[in-house]
């Protein structure tokens, strides 16, 4: 007598789950790539679209930034200030770093290459 089977056996069941976790599991990674980080920023010899143009205005969350290079193509050298923009009211401290990326700080005045490092 032959038995005649009714249904789906566990393995086939469990390998249309394996399929179906990574087809998920491709999709969450392209949703994750979003828009592959694109912008409305248009690279050009003296923009390299590295920070978001909020930054770039040169004021962000009370702070003035300034950035300056050493004036090379390619820049090897750079300073960056971030003061507040009304001490004691936007910001306590002011920041400064240079080509090391070291960020140091200064309480009352503009920080310098002199002051203390965070």
């Amino acid at each position: 007598m032959s038995k005649r089977q009714a249904g789906f056996s566990l393995i086939e069941l469990l390998i249309v789950v394996a399929i179906i976790l990574v087809i998920a599991a491709i999709a969450n990674a392209l949703a994750d790539l979003g828009d592959g980080g694109s912008s409305n920023c248009v690279a050009s010899t003296t923009q390299a679209c590295l920070i978001d143009s909020l930054l770039a205005s040169g004021v962000k969350s009370g702070y003035s930034i300034t950035y300056a290079n050493d004036g090379n193509t390619p820049s090897v050298g750079y300073t960056v200030h971030a003061d507040p923009v009304v001490r004691g009211q936007t910001g306590r401290r002011s920041f400064f770093s240079n080509q090391p990326g070291e960020i140091r700080y200064n309480l009352t005045a503009v920080a310098t290459l002199t002051d203390p490092a965070i």
